[in-house]
Protein backbone atom coordinates (compact mmCIF):
# COMPACT_ATOMS: atom_id res chain seq x y z
CA UNK A 1 0.00 0.00 0.00
CA UNK A 2 1.21 3.92 -0.94
CA UNK A 3 2.58 5.66 2.09
CA UNK A 4 0.67 9.07 2.75
CA UNK A 5 1.90 12.07 0.97
CA UNK A 6 3.22 14.85 2.82
CA UNK A 7 3.13 18.61 1.92
CA UNK A 8 5.32 21.14 3.59
CA UNK A 9 5.56 24.74 2.89
CA UNK A 10 9.01 26.39 2.94
CA UNK A 11 10.17 30.16 3.89
CA UNK A 12 9.59 31.12 0.13
CA UNK A 13 5.83 30.91 -2.25
CA UNK A 14 7.27 27.12 -2.50
CA UNK A 15 5.76 24.00 -1.34
CA UNK A 16 7.00 20.56 -1.18
CA UNK A 17 5.38 17.44 -1.24
CA UNK A 18 6.77 13.53 -1.04
CA UNK A 19 4.94 9.98 -1.69
CA UNK A 20 6.61 6.99 -1.20
CA UNK A 21 5.81 3.61 -2.82
CA UNK A 22 7.59 0.43 -2.17
CA UNK A 23 11.35 1.39 -2.41
CA UNK A 24 10.70 4.12 -5.26
CA UNK A 25 10.24 8.63 -3.80
CA UNK A 26 8.65 10.87 -5.93
CA UNK A 27 9.15 14.69 -4.90
CA UNK A 28 7.55 17.67 -6.01
CA UNK A 29 8.03 21.46 -5.78
CA UNK A 30 5.12 23.37 -6.88
CA UNK A 31 5.76 26.98 -6.70
CA UNK A 32 3.87 30.47 -8.13
CA UNK A 33 4.67 30.47 -12.04
CA UNK A 34 3.12 30.39 -16.04
CA UNK A 35 1.82 26.57 -15.46
CA UNK A 36 5.56 24.40 -16.75
CA UNK A 37 5.11 20.98 -15.50
CA UNK A 38 9.08 19.62 -15.94
CA UNK A 39 9.70 15.57 -15.10
CA UNK A 40 12.73 15.14 -14.61
CA UNK A 41 14.51 18.24 -16.23
CA UNK A 42 12.01 17.11 -19.29
CA UNK A 43 9.02 19.13 -20.17
CA UNK A 44 5.59 17.26 -19.29
CA UNK A 45 4.73 16.23 -23.30
CA UNK A 46 8.54 14.78 -23.60
CA UNK A 47 8.07 13.04 -20.66
CA UNK A 48 4.51 11.49 -21.22
CA UNK A 49 3.91 11.39 -25.23
CA UNK A 50 0.72 9.61 -24.12
CA UNK A 51 -2.60 11.62 -23.33
CA UNK A 52 -3.85 10.05 -21.38
CA UNK A 53 -0.92 9.82 -18.77
CA UNK A 54 -0.48 13.44 -18.90
CA UNK A 55 -4.26 14.16 -18.18
CA UNK A 56 -3.29 12.06 -15.30
CA UNK A 57 -0.67 14.54 -14.48
CA UNK A 58 -2.76 17.31 -14.93
CA UNK A 59 -5.74 16.54 -13.29
CA UNK A 60 -5.05 18.30 -9.70
CA UNK A 61 -4.66 21.01 -11.42
CA UNK A 62 -7.40 21.37 -13.57
CA UNK A 63 -9.90 20.54 -10.53
CA UNK A 64 -8.50 23.26 -8.75
CA UNK A 65 -7.92 25.86 -11.59
CA UNK A 66 -4.24 26.19 -10.80
CA UNK A 67 -3.08 25.23 -14.54
CA UNK A 68 -1.78 28.45 -15.79
CA UNK A 69 -0.54 30.14 -12.29
CA UNK A 70 1.60 27.06 -10.75
CA UNK A 71 4.99 25.18 -12.05
CA UNK A 72 5.58 22.00 -10.98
Amino acid sequence: MAEATTLETTGTNDSLGTGRRKSSVARVRVRPGKGQILINKRPLDEYFPRIQHRNAVLAPLVHTSKTESVDV
